[in-house]
């Protein structure tokens, strides 16, 4: 067996360069947080597959990893890409949103709230929604941007009724917050406390 000849610095990366680029490099980027890595790959091939799911990550997109992570840099380029889908779920049947939520990233929850293109009530694989994990988490400063933001929140769902179960976990501040924003929904977040 012979030994292909080795190749000088510049012919390896001009081969390097010469192969195409696969989807999962945008989803690894986003995992270690890599903003202008995602950026040069998306501006260097503007027909990427940007949705491309890892399935030996539990079916993550880039978008999910990003907001499972605390990317929120990544996640702001992510959500500007025309292509994407932003509620495509990964790891647990967790939405983007679920997973800022799950893991009490402000930043990243505040992105996603703020793109009317969320769907905040939708659950995962155990019926849990964002906000029943922000709840559960006790990320005061999610849900008081919650109320904030404007968007629908859920008081009941799969998992029972949001407010008494808080009350059983003993997380009275939340407890305070929900019950003022279930009275009068219209109301600012300063007339909340929050």
């Amino acid at each position: 067996m012979t030994t292909p000849p080795r190749l000088t610095r510049a012919r390896y990366i001009a081969f390097l360069d010469s192969l195409p680029v696969h989807p999962s490099s945008v989803f690894f980027a986003s995992t270690v947080g890599e903003v202008s890595k995602v950026k040069e790959i998306l501006r260097e091939n503007p027909d990427f597959d940007i949705n491309w799911r890892n399935e030996q990550e539990g079916g993550c997109t880039a978008l999910v990893r990003a907001c499972e992570r605390g990317h929120a840099a990544v996640v702001s380029v992510l959500l500007a890409h025309p292509s994407v889908d932003i509620n495509l779920k990964g790891r647990y049947g967790r939405s983007p949103l679920a997973s800022a939520c799950h893991l009490g990233d402000i930043s990243c929850a505040r992105l996603l709230l703020n793109d009317s293109r969320v769907k905040v009530n939708e659950p995962d694989f155990d019926g849990r929604i964002a906000l029943w994990l922000a709840t559960y988490g006790k990320y005061l400063d999610i849900i008081k941007w919650w109320i904030v933001s404007g968007r629908e929140m859920n008081l009941s769902d799969a998992m029972g009724d949001t407010i008494r179960t808080t009350w059983e976990w003993e997380k009275t501040e939340i407890v305070i917050l929900l019950q003022r924003f279930e009275k009068n929904p219209n109301q600012t977040c300063d007339e909340t406390g929050a």
